[in-house]
């Protein structure tokens, strides 16, 4: 019965840190931005080589948009051959 005991401990520990470590680090992120003296993102009518780009140019989840959201080339059309 101790044997339990120790388990269910362990088990509460475990699910109050996954509940608790995800909000420490969003707010341990937003102090680290906030406190950060890097380029502000701006808008301008042109670029030049002093503007920074706010992000890698390989950003997944812009590749996943531009892909997922991309127009078609144009209607495809399906060519079935039937066996007799």
């Amino acid at each position: 019965m101790r044997r339990r005991w120790g388990f269910r401990g362990w088990a509460m520990v475990w699910a109050v840190l996954q509940f608790a470590l995800p909000a420490a680090a969003t707010f341990a992120d937003a102090r680290l931005e906030r406190q950060g003296v890097g380029a502000e993102s701006h808008a301008e009518s042109r670029s030049d080589a002093s503007c920074r780009p706010v992000h890698a140019a390989e950003c997944a989840l812009c590749q996943l948009v531009l892909r997922a959201f991309a127009p078609a080339a144009g209607p495809t059309s399906i060519v079935a051959a039937v066996r007799v």
